[in-house]
């Protein structure tokens, strides 16, 4: 067995985390790395991280963590099967941790050993113990809420058997199993990875699943299917740093809370779900959401017209001032970069260029075309493409 031991010099400050390893796996040790979700979007080993390897021995001195956060902890391995370690870990400013990896395993020791082995303990026998959605919405929420039921009363006796663990060990764990119940259910498990044998999300939601998959062509009563799910239960501004809550509130504001008939990345869903964000949410939350919001749009290709163009960038102005997280700023900075090289003129190479015009056989420049008042269908195809010669038949 591979022993972890504690010295007194080992002691972590505040705000530091002291992380300290013994594994039978080299590789194990070498490529450890944390998720940290408090960034605005997770990143890898994104911390202040100051770390040394002594043999089979790992030091991690972990700085800045000014509060609870879960964290993922990820690992590669140099066994056969290949697998990578992995654990979300309940991180605490201050806190010691006593990591071993041996025979494929991880297990925590130290004095609040049970606020980190909670995941693994959970993981399994439970492991990926959620609902798969096929096709029928009222039958997997059924069972998704089974699947949620079935982790929450693990999570009850584990605080009942380990009443050492702390009130934000229940807090912030409790709250992550609710809000990846609340993930799920607007984002179902949907698709086999077959190499994994595991379950996940094809990145649809349940509206596009449900509609796809029903055989009659009544609407699907989104009310009926949340139920009792409220903005309210989105007001937890000490779960900012929450990976599955911030991942539903997003999805609940965009697709349930905001209104939409059916989401097009327009400028009206795009003004609706800010008005949502402004009228419900406040601090962390609002700038978080804000910015998510304008992230999304603009990696749909909203901002690069005319019209949405200054809509965008005075969104980003009128919050540039309330953002206060590093990676959340960066963001907003590069989209703004990208918006100011926007130029919509058209270049001469491009003006010259010739088209075939169906009612007459002849040719065109385009700068004709865009000098004529009346409204024109420029039809752009290739010779190879099969659809250019089924083109006629549409």
């Amino acid at each position: 067995m591979v022993s972890v031991t504690k010295n007194e010099d080992d002691l972590s400050d505040e705000n530091r985390i002291l992380v300290i390893g013994k594994s039978d796996d080299s590789m194990a040790l070498k490529y450890l790395n944390f998720l940290d979700f408090s960034k605005f979007g997770f990143t890898i080993s994104n911390l202040d991280i100051e770390k040394s390897i002594i043999k089979d021995s790992l030091r991690l001195d972990i700085e800045n963590i000014e509060q609870p956060q879960l964290m993922d902890l990820i690992a590669f391995s140099q066994r056969k099967s290949g697998r990578p370690y992995y654990s979300r870990v309940l991180f605490t400013p201050g806190d010691s941790i006593f990591l071993n990896i041996e025979n494929g395993e991880i297990r925590f020791y130290g004095d609040k050993a049970s606020h980190y082995n909670f995941f693994i303990e959970l993981n399994d026998p439970l492991r990926q113990d959620w609902a798969i959605f096929n096709g029928n919405s009222d039958l997997y929420k059924n069972q998704l809420f089974n699947s949620y039921k079935k982790k929450d009363s693990f999570f009850r006796d584990y605080i009942t058997r380990h009443k050492e663990v702390s009130k934000d060990f229940i807090n912030i764990v409790g709250s992550e199993l609710k809000y990846e119940y609340l993930y799920h259910l607007i984002r179902p498990i949907n698709t086999k990875n077959k190499t994994t044998n595991t379950y996940s999300n094809d990145g649809s939601d349940i509206i596009f699943l449900n509609h796809i998959t029903r055989n009659s062509e009544d609407l699907f009563d989104l009310s009926e299917y949340f139920e009792d799910i409220t903005i309210e239960d989105f007001k937890r501004p000490d779960l900012i740093n929450n990976d599955y809550f911030k991942r539903s509130l997003v999805l609940y504001i965009r697709h349930y809370f905001s209104n939409h008939d059916y989401l097009d990345y327009s400028r009206s869903s795009f003004y609706r779900e800010k008005e949502c964000i402004e009228k419900n949410l406040s601090s962390d939350l609002k700038t978080y959401a804000i910015g998510r919001l304008i992230k999304d749009y603009y990696s749909k290709g909203f901002g690069q017209g005319k019209l949405d163009h200054p809509i965008l960038r005075n969104t980003i102005m009128e919050y540039l001032g309330d953002f206060k997280e590093a990676s959340l700023i960066n963001v907003m900075n590069e989209i703004l970069d990208d918006l100011d090289t926007v130029d919509y003129a058209l270049s001469e190479d491009v003006l010259s260029e010739k088209l075939i015009r169906f009612s007459k056989g002849d040719t065109l420049e385009l700068r004709q075309i865009l000098s004529s008042k009346r409204t024109k269908v420029i039809d752009f195809w290739a010779t190879w493409c099969i659809l250019s010669f089924l083109r006629p038949e549409y």
